[in-house]
């Protein structure tokens, strides 16, 4: 998804930083090394997934959680696994609640609509299994109602549209379609000509903004049985389904090819945050999938965005020489096109820290267990500008 240029994007965090007393010292031309924390408001429980609309510069945060806290930690609303932030205020909409009655795993954002996907079975007030969509300007559940059964939905991209919906589940729309697949953005009706068949979980679902295919990644080892297709794999949108010509996926962790928990397309660049033998951050050739780089962890990589040439990767990894070979707590920075880490280093605190991230135009958003960010307190979510 394109952002502003890169100019932009430093002299706003310079202007930030400025405004917040911080010193930005050199850096390289590509690379915002610092940032700075805003002390906003929270939630009380794990944030899995955020999603921007860019239409109105609103932040929709989805997890496990039962409230919003202000900055200090304090209940504000009871708030349930899904909430809608203003970045411009720092905190949460108390008067916006549907409040689904399980996890919220997945979100997605296009043409003035919420969708989201998880363990849910109401949302709203309204019977929904585990996918729904909300109208964003009438503050509404929509009829639409896909339906998937036998487990999770853990990403969604809408593309073309075409809503895809990837997970752990076994039925979609009321077919026999495990994994992955798609179903009409507008209608809910599930598409039985396009069935990928991934022999195992979905984890993260993007599709590039021209359209024609679909990246996928997860646990699966194969694709329509092709072997080719393990842990991430490039679908064509076509009906019947069809593996992208051209690309094989590359080895992304001390050359293997662990499941991928996060996938973030930016130009010709497929960054992939992946488990394995500590975890890493990586980056393919979106039209080859030729590995371009990978940096090795000590922690699973849960997820990946990058802003203006900078990758960031958040995790669960920590401590010293954690994240290739330097020092980092749950996140750290990485030039897009060598790989190299950047000085940026908050702390994090948990083990798990990291479990979502995502970014608008002059912000980082950070979501996860973490209850303290640089010894403060900034309870599982956060912004840096």
């Amino acid at each position: 998804m394109g952002l502003s240029g890169k100019s932009s994007v430093l002299s706003a965090l310079a202007s930030a930083a400025v405004l917040l007393g911080t010193v930005v010292g050199a850096a390289p031309a590509d690379a915002a090394t610092v940032t700075s924390v805003q002390s906003t408001w929270g939630t009380n429980g794990r944030v899995s997934v955020i999603v921007t609309d860019p239409a109105t510069g609103k932040v929709y945060v989805g997890g496990n959680f039962t409230a919003v806290t202000d900055s200090a930690g304090n209940v504000q609303a009871p708030v349930t696994n899904l909430a809608e932030f203003d970045p411009i205020a720092g905190k949460f909409d108390t008067s916006w609640q549907f409040n689904p009655n399980g996890r919220v795993a997945a979100l997605a954002v296009s043409n003035g609509r919420l969708f989201v996907g998880g363990d849910f079975t109401q949302i709203g007030g309204q019977s929904r299994a585990r996918l729904a969509s909300i109208d964003l300007t009438s503050a509404s559940v929509q009829s639409w109602n896909p339906r998937a059964s036998g487990g999770t939905v853990r990403a969604l991209t809408v593309n073309g549209g075409w809503g895809y919906v990837g997970g752990n589940f076994t039925g979609l729309g009321g077919a026999p379609i495990s994994f992955l697949g798609r179903v009409d953005a507008n209608t809910g009706s599930v598409d039985t000509g396009w069935v990928p068949r991934p022999d195992d979980h979905v984890q993260s679902l993007i599709a590039p903004p021209t359209g024609g295919k679909v990246y996928a990644g997860g646990d699966f080892t194969t694709v329509l049985g092709d072997t080719r297709a393990h842990s991430i794999a490039s679908i064509n949108t076509t009906t019947p389904a069809t593996l992208t010509s051209g690309f094989t996926a590359g080895a992304t962790n001390q050359g293997s090819k662990p499941p991928a928990f996060s996938l973030y397309l930016d130009g010709s660049y497929l960054v992939a945050g992946v488990a394995g033998s500590g975890g890493a951050c990586a980056a393919l050739n979106a039209g080859t999938g030729k590995t371009l780089w990978s940096d090795h962890a000590n922690g699973n990589m849960q997820a990946v965005t990058v802003i203006s040439g900078t990758v960031y990767c958040g995790g669960h990894f920590g401590g010293l020489a954690s994240f290739a070979g330097q020092d980092r707590y749950k996140l750290a920075a990485v030039n897009e096109t060598t790989g190299a880490v950047q000085p940026f280093a908050p702390r994090i605190n948990t083990p798990l820290g990291v479990w979502a991230l995502n970014h608008d135009s002059t912000r980082l958003y950070v979501g996860g267990d973490f209850t303290k960010i640089n010894r403060q307190i900034q309870y599982h979510f956060a912004v840096f500008t």
